[in-house]
């Protein structure tokens, strides 16, 4: 019996084959997550960083996650991209004022999220509070907002920033064969994490979102590039 061809496959299981390919990299994520977790609780030298970096933040306002996400949402992977052998792969340049002036809002935007759950849902790590945080971020704000304007962000990047070029890529079976499969995959690794980022203060959320967020765009580039 021959393998079924991808633009067949359901997009369930495309989403569970994108799923299973990226299990290693999900659980090592998974766990810099929760060790940077268990030493903000019981690691007194990380505690005063924390405190620190709690600090620094709410004294900069909101062009902290601006800046923050700016840099891990699109400075770091750029550089990462940049340094790779094969230079037919590169970014161009000319990319990046956009990647970091959206990622940068991107970050504004989620700073609202995490500061409109804590004051709908309150503060605090017990199960009560980080419960309705998850399932709203998940299930709610990730697939029916996120997930599809990042996307459909990528593509107007990848159709060179042309609007009419854009609308033809998405225009069919986006839904199906883009964004259905991809909210599936990034459960594997933002499920566990996003536990880990509703158990800290709130302002701390951010911060921890930006580390787990400069792996996530680089799946999203690789994922990008290998549906072309």
């Amino acid at each position: 019996m021959t393998a079924q061809p991808v633009e067949y496959r359901s997009p369930v299981r495309r989403g569970l084959n994108a799923a299973k390919a990226n299990l290693v990299p999900g659980m090592i994520l998974q766990s810099l997550a929760i060790s940077i977790l268990l030493s903000y609780y019981f690691y007194p030298p990380a505690q005063d960083f924390f405190a620190w970096l709690s600090e620094f933040k709410q004294s900069f306002g909101l062009p902290f996650p601006f800046f923050s996400t700016a840099l891990f949402g699109a400075a770091l992977p750029f550089i990462l991209q940049f340094l790779q052998s094969d230079t037919s792969n590169h970014e161009r340049l000319r990319y990046l004022p956009i990647l970091l002036l959206y990622w940068g809002c991107k970050g504004i935007e989620v700073e609202y999220l995490y500061r409109l759950q804590a004051v709908v849902f309150g503060e605090g790590d017990e199960l009560r509070t980080v419960l309705p945080k998850v399932l709203f971020d998940q299930m709610v704000y990730s697939p029916l907002w996120a997930i599809p304007t990042i996307l459909t962000f990528y593509a107007w990047k990848d159709c060179g920033f042309d609007f009419s070029a854009t609308l033809a890529k998405i225009k069919h079976g986006f839904i199906k064969n883009q964004v259905i499969p991809f909210v599936i995959q990034s459960w594997l690794i933002w499920v566990p994490t996003v536990v880990v980022i509703y158990c800290l203060p709130t302002p701390l959320q951010l911060p921890m979102e930006n580390i787990i967020l400069c792996l996530w765009v680089l799946l999203l580039v690789f994922l990008s590039k290998s549906s072309h």
